[in-house]
């Protein structure tokens, strides 16, 4: 029995300490399912077998905590989100939507409320309940002076993403632009460019736009480490449009940036490669 364990059974009534014991468990219960995923691939199927039971008794304990929390006070949000990630480990894909529904009705008009349900809907594959949940929440995040500008992006970052997964390749890229502006910060910025050569390259089938996307992301100046990773993307898209004697100049761009002797040696086969299939 763990040090908050033995507090919450001390005093029942105080539902951070409940929660802080619900928190243990459920480290516990990923720690042993991140362990049962290893034995699987070892073909160890006794031990892995055993580490199942113990990851679906951490989860369920986790989650009979976390219940406790909530009784004692239902507006903590967090308790809510962390409860669906425990049925999510348990594949019991039903309850983190149930909660979700719970979590609007309770809490209709406060953003991380709203933020954290989207991201409930997200981790469950309702892209649609997600996107319809976002735009409200942002509408709030935008208004409330208490809402950090770094929680409206991420947010902005997730409806984008939620967006793509409908289908909605335009809506999602306008999205991704407003973040590409300098208050946003350099990660931000990078990731919707990111995003946004992704959707161009593998759902719109717009590879040349890919390109300049990823070279704009270079104008920002990002480490020598990604700037090598953007080349490197950017030679791989050039080489799938046939375009092999750019892809092998866009190589030549990364090695100048000295990379790793291991990264080196990878980009100066696929120079040699491209060069041996001909132009």
């Amino acid at each position: 029995m763990s040090l908050y364990e033995k507090a919450a059974d001390a005093l029942p009534q105080d539902p951070d300490l409940t929660s802080w014991t619900g928190d243990g468990y459920l480290r516990q219960a990923r720690r042993a399912d991140a362990e049962e995923r290893a034995l699987r691939q070892q073909n160890k199927t006794g031990e892995a077998d055993a580490k199942e039971q113990e990851k679906r008794d951490k989860y369920q304990t986790a989650i009979a905590w976390y219940r406790k929390a909530l009784a004692l006070n239902p507006s903590r949000m967090d308790d809510y989100y962390w409860t669906a990630v425990a049925f999510w480990g348990l594949r019991e894909l039903s309850q983190p939507a149930a909660l979700a529904r719970e979590m609007m009705l309770r809490t209709p008009n406060d953003f991380r409320a709203l933020n954290t349900l989207a991201r409930l809907y997200l981790d469950v594959g309702k892209s649609a309940e997600a996107v319809e949940a976002a735009r409200i929440a942002l509408a709030r995040g935008i208004t409330d002076r208490s809402v950090l500008s770094d929680e409206v992006i991420s947010l902005s970052l997730a409806l984008a993403g939620a967006l793509a997964q409908e289908g909605k390749y335009s809506e999602a890229e306008a999205m991704f632009r407003k973040i590409v502006r300098p208050q946003s910060g350099l990660g931000n910025r990078l990731q919707a460019l990111f995003s946004i050569a992704d959707l161009y390259a593998n759902y719109m089938e717009r590879k040349p736009q890919a390109v300049e996307v990823l070279r704009e992301a270079l104008q920002l100046k990002p480490s020598k480490t990604r700037q090598v990773e953007i080349l490197v993307s950017i030679a791989g898209l050039q080489a799938s449009m046939n375009k092999k004697d750019d892809a092998v100049k866009t190589l030549e761009e990364a090695l100048k940036l000295e990379p790793p002797a291991e990264v080196k040696k990878v980009i100066e086969d696929r120079i040699k490669a491209l060069k041996g299939s001909g132009s």
